[in-house]
Formats: C-alpha cells, sequence, structure tokens
C-alpha cells in the first residue's frame, strides 16, 4: 500500500499602512515561508488599486504619507515612487532598525555600519555613526542617536554634542514638541535633556 501526503500551502497576507492612512497596501507571503513575497498591492484612501508588484525581493515595507514606499530584505534596501517604479538605494549589513522620522519628513534605516537617512524622494541625505535607537525632525536637519549609553545629537549632519546617560536600557529617544530638547523613556522615568537646540523658525 502507498500512503500519499498531500501539503497544502496556504498564502499569508498582512496589511501596511501610511501614518495618514491614506495609502494602505496587501502584502502576500509565500505559503511556505515569510521570507518570499508574493505579491505587494498598493490601494489609496478610495480603496483604488494604486499599482500591484508580485515576485518582490524585499519583505519588509515601509509607506509614506505620499504614497512613496520604502521596502527592505536582509541585504538590500529599495524605493518605491508613487507610480511603483523601483529603484536600489543600498547594500546592508544586517540591518536592525528601520523607520520614519517623527515628523515623517526622513526615513531611517540602521546596519552594522551605520545609520542611513534618505529623504522622501529616496535621496541619501545624512550617514551617522551605528546605533540601536533614533529620532529626526526638519528633514532631517536635527538628528538624535542612541548607541548602547552614549546619546549623540548632529545638527545638518554635524556631530553637535554627546552625553553618556545613566543607563543603557533607554527605550526611546525624540524631540520634544518646540524641538529644542531631547526626551529620553528610560525604564520606569523619562528625562529631558537640553543641548541648546535651535527651536522652530521664529521661536527664541
Amino acid at each position: 500500500m502507498t500512503e500519499t501526503i498531500l501539503f497544502c500551502l496556504v498564502a499569508s497576507s498582512m496589511t501596511v499602512t501610511s501614518n495618514n492612512n491614506e495609502f494602505s497596501a496587501e502584502v502576500v507571503y509565500d505559503g511556505a515561508t515569510e521570507l518570499a513575497v508574493n505579491s505587494f498591492t498598493l490601494y489609496d484612501r478610495a480603496s483604488e488599486v494604486v499599482y500591484h508588484k508580485e515576485m518582490l525581493r524585499v519583505q519588509t515595507f515601509f509607506i509614506h504619507d505620499s504614497g512613496v514606499v520604502f521596502a527592505l530584505n536582509e541585504q538590500e534596501l529599495y524605493f518605491f515612487r508613487e507610480d511603483g517604479e523601483e529603484f536600489f538605494l543600498q547594500y546592508l549589513t544586517h540591518p536592525n532598525g528601520s523607520g520614519f522620522s517623527e515628523d515623517g519628513s526622513i526615513f531611517f534605516v540602521s546596519d552594522r555600519q551605520g545609520i542611513f537617512a534618505y529623504s522622501n524622494a529616496g535621496e541619501p541625505v545624512h550617514e551617522f555613526c551605528p546605533g540601536r535607537l533614533f529620532a529626526g525632525v526638519d528633514q532631517g536637519n536635527k538628528v538624535a542617536i542612541i548607541s548602547t549609553d552614549t546619546l549623540f545629537l548632529y545638527v545638518g549632519g554635524v556631530l553637535k554634542g554627546r552625553k553618556v546617560l545613566s543607563t543603557p536600557y533607554a527605550r526611546r529617544v525624540r524631540f520634544s514638541n518646540d524641538k529644542r530638547s531631547l526626551v529620553i523613556d528610560m525604564p520606569g522615568r523619562t528625562e529631558a535633556l537640553d543641548f541648546g537646540i535651535e527651536g522652530e523658525a521664529g521661536q527664541e
């Protein structure tokens, strides 16, 4: 008697949205692994298809409020224009973090070599020291990075200051609402650090 075993592979999917909910995408993964993407379909707010792509090399997607997309795998970073045209941006060495800045003006990707900032047109803006936490405002003009227990502040791509923190376990770094100081979430408390950063235009 011959026994026949049938394997049924069911594709899984997930939805990714822009921060303003103007765009969303259905990402369909191969049924055997989530490391292979069968298709990526971008929709506008009216649920109309903007574009559809198949058999992509990337697995993780970040949709900007304008509809452009940054996408990556374990070795490469790509950029999709509003019409879906695809561009290779750079090779990555063990990426460990990525995402848009608080104001959505910059996309960050971090790997063992450093943290790389891109504009929403897919253009490189600055390159920074490696770190595990990062934040940026004003089109990437002001960037904060935490590496182990040290905070680095960059203004215009130039290192303006650094400070050793009281703990290596910071959970988040962000700019204050007026962009004059940095707010760091730590276990059980929050600290505000004033580096003498100039605020928004028109503020004293």
